[in-house]
């Protein structure tokens, strides 16, 4: 699912990389090598696979413009909050 941007009302920005729309909860297929790997046959078995970008919301909740910014590993960073 997708959001329009809060930081540039969908002007286009860091957070939304530019488009003006950020991706909150994604959803895909698991390949079927991945499948296989695990010992589950892909010719039986499919299979989708769904996220919660919980980077994302935590960015907007808080005002973070860069969404990497919390994974730097910089303690001074998560002191603020």
């Amino acid at each position: 699912m997708d959001a329009s941007c809060p930081h540039c009302g969908g002007k286009g920005c860091n957070v939304c990389k530019g488009t003006g729309w950020i991706e909150i909860l994604g959803a895909g297929m698991v390949n079927r090598h991945v499948l296989s790997g695990c010992g589950i046959d892909p010719d039986v078995y499919t299979g989708f696979a769904f996220g919660v970008g919980l980077d994302r919301i935590t960015a907007i909740c808080h005002g973070i413009n860069d969404a990497r910014v919390p994974f730097e590993g910089d303690i001074r960073f998560l002191k603020q909050f």
